[in-house]
């Protein structure tokens, strides 16, 4: 068969761009995320990629009441066709779901293909501003300006003064710990007596207090946590209350995760908390980039730590539950869906669903399973691997299949379980052994998704 021939069979077999345009003028996202979902930009020739672009674009635009479909589908369009109008859609949905690093890397994207572009430049700046990065904001707000959007010169000044007010605070601060520095130089030289030697101490520890490290970065120990951080443009007062959040939402997630799991981990788990910014500086090239955080065997990462807030605490609970398994069975000895679908019920649990996913997604797996395309089990693993358009399904999914197995088992033989498989190197075997077969296991999994 010849290379030709192969191609238009395969374009062929590819669903009509025709439907696409239909179900996109009805409004019908849905439909069109089942259909089109996980067509490839080789399923069509150059003309018609476009027009699926299009039209994937355009319901994207539609679906603002559900992110998860939205932000598929833009992701679809511009995997098709790339477009400053599909990654400044595209990062707009990664706003509102709180992915501001990989929001940030699409429209510095579509900024480079289309420096002028104000929607681009608007929306970066709108970004950086919420990222307090107000020298980036001026920059964007600048070039927006320039290409003649109106909008630009107010948002443009108070950029610049909130800018300006960033950069008074971290002189303020440089200011005062030289002062501290002074105050504790003139106690030690006069000191005589022990009175005297106690406010040297005092002054010393306050010094110490208000100090940053010469690069920057905090180093917390507290009870049951090591958590670093860098201090950024805080001054002393934000830097202690920060830190006293921070402390206060770990304790409390260890205290939550090990008390529902009747574990306790013995050492202290490492935290590395960045700003949006500095993650992606430091994770942007890696798969982690999109992520909201991650456990890597030794210590949890957290995109976004700069700000104590629900994101915050579920991220947390998520990331310190892999930290508590790896404890439980050593790192990679758990198959993945196993391992984030607790994870995942446990985030749903702490926020008060009781471990049970969002109406929306559950009609998204409804909708996958109508269509005879939702994955099994044996699926998830690779998906979590590739951490590609297709991933939140393979969250929602693991997260139902740990609520059924705790449902019917309890968390202390799910935890027995885990225990086990620390010690063998066929897991599954085990989820047969402490649970029930596979196979119930996904008969009960698509019950629940009824």
């Amino acid at each position: 068969m010849s290379l030709a021939l192969l191609l238009a069979l395969l374009q062929a077999a590819a669903p009509p761009v025709s439907e696409a345009e239909a179900l996109a003028a009805k409004g019908d996202a849905e439909a069109l995320f089942l259909k089109f979902g996980s067509v490839k930009a080789d399923d069509y020739q150059e003309a018609e990629r476009a027009r699926l672009a299009k039209a994937l674009r355009k319901a994207a635009q539609a679906t603002r009441k559900d992110p998860f479909i939205g932000i598929s589908l833009a992701a679809r369009s511009n995997e098709l066709v790339e477009s400053v109008d599909a990654l400044v859609l595209l990062a707009a949905f990664e706003v509102e779901l709180d992915q501001r690093g990989s929001a940030a890397r699409h429209l510095d994207r579509a900024v480079a293909i289309a420096p002028k572009s104000v929607p681009a430049l608007m929306a970066r700046a709108d970004l950086a501003v919420k990222e307090r990065d107000f020298e980036v904001a001026v920059r964007h707000y600048e070039g927006a300006r320039a290409a003649g959007a109106k909008a630009a010169k107010k948002k443009l000044a108070e950029a610049r003064a909130s800018l300006e007010k960033a950069r008074s605070e971290v002189a303020d601060l440089k200011q005062k710990e030289s002062e501290i520095q002074v105050r504790v130089a003139k106690a030690a030289k006069s000191a005589t007596r022990d009175w005297m030697k106690q406010i040297i101490e005092e002054e010393a520890e306050e010094s110490e207090r208000r100090r940053l490290a010469p690069d920057g970065v905090r180093v917390q120990e507290i009870h049951n946590f090591v958590f670093t951080y860098l201090a950024g443009k805080r001054n002393a007062r934000q830097m202690s209350d920060f830190e006293r959040k921070v402390e206060r939402l770990l304790e409390k997630t260890y205290d939550f995760v090990c008390g529902e799991l009747g574990h306790r981990v013995e050492k202290r788990t490492e935290v590395k908390l960045f700003s949006r910014e500095e993650y992606m500086a430091a994770y942007g090239a890696t798969p982690q980039a999109q992520a909201a955080g991650f456990w890597d065997g030794q210590k949890i990462v957290i995109n976004g730590g700069s700000t104590v807030d629900d994101r915050f605490a579920e991220v947390m609970v998520h990331e310190f539950t892999h930290a508590l398994v790896t404890d439980l069975a050593g790192h990679g000895r758990v198959p993945r869906w196993v391992n984030e679908g607790l994870a995942e019920h446990m985030r749903l649990k702490a926020s008060g669903r009781d471990g049970k996913p969002l109406g929306s997604e559950l009609a998204m797996l409804a909708g996958l399973k109508k269509q005879d395309r939702l994955p099994t089990l044996a699926q998830l693993d690779a998906q979590f691997v590739r951490f590609g358009p297709d991933v939140h399904v393979a969250y929602v999914m693991a997260s139902v299949a740990a609520k059924v197995m705790i449902d019917k088992r309890g968390y202390r033989t799910f935890v027995d379980m885990l225990k086990a498989m620390g010690k063998t190197a066929r897991p599954l075997t085990l989820v047969e052994k402490y649970i029930e077969p596979l196979e119930r296991i996904e008969q009960a999994i698509h019950d629940e998704i009824d």
